[in-house]
């Protein structure tokens, strides 16, 4: 099972698919965003039939604005552990996640 893709990939495949419609031209947009023509299908249908992702589990902690921040944090502190972008998160956003959800993050 491949890994999936972070929450802001997502969105920007929704918008690239939404800019062109049914014309969209999903194996260009796959490969664009370096993933799958099936990812790409999966998140066209999702879109067509009006539905967002099935919640699993537990409400998403690790929002875009959150994820956007670790990306811009790893860019300029490449050598951060997993535990201080925790810390990061719980001092700037109050939320405390586990080492696993940064992995995933990240």
């Amino acid at each position: 099972m491949g890994r999936h893709l972070p929450l802001g990939r997502v969105l920007e495949i929704e918008d690239a698919l939404l800019e062109d419609g049914y014309r969209a031209n999903k194996k260009a947009i796959a490969f664009e965003f370096s993933t799958t023509y099936e990812s790409v299908r999966l998140i066209w249908n999702r879109i067509r039939v009006g539905k967002g992702p099935k919640p699993l589990g537990q409400r998403r902690v690790i929002t875009l604005e959150i994820d956007k921040a670790v990306t811009i944090l790893l860019e300029t502190n490449p050598t951060f552990y997993q535990d201080e972008i925790a810390d990061f998160l719980h001092d700037t956003y109050g939320v405390e996640v586990y080492q696993s959800t940064i992995s995933r993050c990240i």
